[in-house]
């Protein structure tokens, strides 16, 4: 047992009774103490000897308190602020949830607090912010938390919006998972459920703060928008409620308001007796399963909701593949347009000059032949005429033959002579050039097509020795 001298026991007297402020020194770090008077002032650091103002703000930054270091107020609330602090200790960034004064003053809800915080704390879910501590210093309540490097659904919604329905049903089965954790490991329900208290991580996780101010949530009814018919007509309250708060979130996220507005004493009317909207009032691409799913989550008897999360969480991932699904066929039948369209233009690409030669030759030689003939005169019609001059329909053919791809060797050296036999009889024809280019062509189609028939040869001729080597090899040798 530690007995103190006269002075020192005087000293803890006065201490007790006298408001004291410790800050960060902002030159060598030190915590400096000084009597809360001195807020504002210039003091000087007694480890470095320098000038150095003291926090005007009750937790301004730099404010110490236990082993945290306040940063600056991320979070602002009636319940309780939100601050980012250091932990000094685990050389940590954290979230300081400090309580406001008028609840630090209620004794029951203090209780309250201290036990879901405790029970908070043994919650370690990948969708639950991690709660690590809760204490007190000089009647200044707080929980300390896992600090989230993000923005909550709230702000998110108020900056874009209605959000995206597959990022929308991710959050939703994420907070799900959350609850069923909550649900099945300590049975309890989370009672304060709105996009405020869903934090988005930089990653695009949702997490589930606020564990541990429910009680005073339920007193202080802070959450009007959001509030299940049950908690209004002060009936029992259980993990149904927090699935109704969540069906609000979901359709908040898809159409950027509440279901419900007006007065609190009109929101809470509307809870107990009117049908929100539908949602498709608002936006037209919300799928019919997204539909079912709000509808049961809002449903207003607790026994017509999800009576788990579990079933919520089916209905979701069966919404998730089918949403899943519809895009990977819109997209697969997209892409086979895309493919379809690029084979057909690589295929067009490598010809192009070729099959507008023919169609061009086509014309021109059907027209030349016909003048030469004397059987028809010239006229050019958009309909198709039924034209008896073999000369001109062999080389329609050639044409179609040419354009759909399908040349083959053998048919281009058919053609070829066809062309020559063109170019014997018609030697004075004006088309002579293009006629002699076109047939220029087909010889260079045709000898690669040679050359390579000649190379598969030779490569099939090499393949074939190299097998009889490895045979004769192998074989076994007479003395």
């Amino acid at each position: 047992m530690q007995v103190y001298g006269g002075f020192e026991y005087l000293r803890l007297i006065i201490n007790k009774w006298v408001v004291s402020v410790r800050f960060q020194c902002s030159h060598c770090d030190q915590i400096v103490s000084v009597e809360d008077s001195e807020r504002g002032s210039f003091v000087t650091c007694g480890s470095c000897d320098k000038q150095d103002q003291v926090p005007t703000e009750q937790f301004g930054a730099r404010t110490v308190i236990n082993d945290y270091v306040i940063i600056k107020k991320i979070g602002p609330g009636r319940l309780a602020s939100v601050y980012l602090a250091y932990q000094v200790s685990l050389d940590r960034n954290v979230a300081l949830k400090i309580l406001s004064q008028e609840l630090a003053e209620d004794s029951d809800f203090i209780i309250d607090f201290f036990r879901e915080a405790r029970s908070a704390g043994r919650l370690n879910h990948p969708n639950i912010v991690q709660a690590y501590a809760v204490s007190e210093e000089d009647g200044i309540y707080y929980l300390v938390m896992e600090y989230i490097q993000g923005k909550n659904l709230k702000q998110i919604i108020e900056q874009e919006g209605t959000l995206p329905c597959d990022y929308v049903l991710r959050i939703i089965h994420q907070i799900a998972e959350a609850l069923a954790f909550i649900w099945k490991t300590h049975k309890v329900c989370h009672e304060n459920i709105k996009p405020e208290n869903i934090l988005m991580t930089k990653n695009k996780t949702a997490k589930l703060s606020d564990t541990g101010l429910s009680k005073a949530a339920k007193r202080m009814d802070s959450s009007t928008p959001y509030v299940c018919p049950e908690k209004i007509l002060g009936s029992t309250v259980d993990i149904r409620s927090d699935l109704y708060s969540l069906g609000i979130t979901f359709y908040e996220m898809l159409t950027g308001v509440t279901p419900f507005e007006g007065s609190s004493e009109e929101i809470r009317k509307q809870h107990l007796k009117t049908l929100p909207p539908d949602v498709r009032e608002f936006r037209n691409d919300i799928p019919e399963s997204f539909v079912r799913i709000i509808d049961k989550l809002l449903a207003k008897h607790p026994d017509d909701r999800y009576q788990t999360p579990d079933g919520l969480i089916s209905d979701i991932k069966l919404a998730r593949v089918s949403t899943s699904s519809k895009k990977e066929r819109k997209a697969a039948k997209k892409n086979n347009r895309k493919t379809q369209k690029k084979a057909n233009k690589g295929q067009n690409t490598k010809s192009v000059f070729l099959q507008m030669s023919v169609f061009l030759n086509v014309v021109l030689l059907a027209t030349t032949l016909l003048l030469i003939s004397g059987k028809t005169k010239v006229s050019v019609k958009p309909e198709v005429e039924t034209v008896n001059n073999e000369q001109v329909l062999l080389y329609h053919q050639i044409a179609t033959d040419m354009s759909s791809g399908e040349l083959t060797q053998e048919r281009a050296e058919s053609i070829w002579e066809d062309i020559s036999s063109f170019l014997n009889r018609f030697p004075d024809s004006p088309h002579l050039p293009m006629a002699v280019h076109w047939k220029t062509t087909l010889e260079e189609i045709i000898v690669r097509a040679r050359r390579k028939e000649l190379w598969e040869k030779e490569q099939k001729e090499a393949r074939e020795t190299k097998r009889l080597s490895n045979i004769i090899e192998k074989a076994p040798q007479e003395d």
